[in-house]
């Protein structure tokens, strides 16, 4: 397999989001028919979910010891990086849901050196809080002045992202 090939792979993974949240669901519920319940599915096809993933990735996800099924040293690493898939997937859902709403992924200020910091911390704080999908950064006014110098960030900065109106501008 070529380089290209592998780095081709990534972007087309063999398994889909719904087999992750199926393991995800039987290790979070202790069960493949508990994980059935909780995702309003068959006992059967979460059973086939999970045997396809191991099948797709040539792992074994679970063993068995006495009459419990326990995760292996592989199968605890999948679920890890599963959950961080599943709430990464979420998260740009969610990023989506507020762009479609008029709402910014990404917002950088300029703060002046004599601003007091706390103050902006605070307000950077509570944006976040209500905000959680949108980065905020903070660039000094040395660094804003720089870019007003570039005729790319210039006009960047003087277009007015959607869901702006220029009645804000000062």
């Amino acid at each position: 397999m070529t380089s290209e090939d592998e780095q081709n792979q990534g972007l087309s993974p063999r398994i889909s989001l719904e087999q992750w949240r199926a393991l995800v669901a039987v290790v979070e519920a202790g069960g493949y028919a508990q994980a059935a319940d909780a995702l309003h599915k068959s006992q059967s096809s979460v059973t086939y979910a999970v045997q396809k993933l191991e099948e797709l990735l040539a792992v074994h996800v679970f063993e068995i010891r006495g009459r419990k099924a326990v995760l292996t040293p592989t199968g605890e690493m999948l679920y890890r990086r599963a959950r961080g898939l599943l709430e990464d997937a979420g998260g740009l859902e969610r990023a989506a849901r507020k762009a479609s709403a008029g709402w910014e992924s990404e917002i950088a200020l300029a703060v002046e050196v004599v601003f007091p910091t706390w103050l902006m911390l605070d307000c950077l704080n509570r944006f976040g809080l209500e905000r959680r999908a949108c980065e905020c950064y903070a660039i000094s006014k040395r660094e804003f002045d720089r870019l007003l110098g570039s005729k790319t960030s210039r006009k960047a900065l003087n277009t007015p992202s959607k869901g702006y109106s220029n009645s804000m501008r000062r």
